[in-house]
């Protein structure tokens, strides 16, 4: 009799570059979109139900150009302790939203996500230099 081979265990799906939006009349105000983007991109890149709701609203063609721009190069600001002097703790979370950018900035839906997209990548590479060059 042969032994039995345990199967390893699944790999979880990757998140697509097509998010499916959340339900629920209050999302349809852009203002409510707008703020609800801000919580999202403070945890994006350590919490895979905020990078959906992220990669949802960056993608939305009711939040301005310019809500929008902000929600990705903001990239390199929020969700850290003090951007300005990071620390090798930081580096997880730099490298998630890299991945993230990585991810999405194929599938940019304009020109404005697409360059937003390129500000952020190449500050999140330079601070991650920062980060593993001290």
């Amino acid at each position: 009799m042969q032994p039995v081979k345990p199967e390893s265990p699944a790999k979880p799906p990757r998140a697509s570059a097509t998010v499916e939006p959340p339900a629920g009349p209050l999302l349809t105000d852009p203002a409510v979109k707008e703020h609800l983007g801000r919580l999202a991109l403070s945890f994006a890149g350590a919490d895979p139900d905020a990078d959906e709701v992220w990669a949802w609203l960056i993608n939305d063609p009711d939040l301005s150009p310019n809500a929008r721009q902000d929600l990705i190069e903001d990239l390199n600001e929020e969700g850290f302790d003090d951007p300005r002097n990071l620390t090798m703790d930081d580096l997880p979370l730099i490298e998630n939203r890299i991945l993230l950018i990585e991810e999405h900035a194929a599938f940019a839906m304009d020109d404005v996500n697409a360059d937003a997209f390129a500000e952020a990548y190449k500050d999140l590479i330079n601070m991650w230099l920062r980060v593993t060059q001290q």
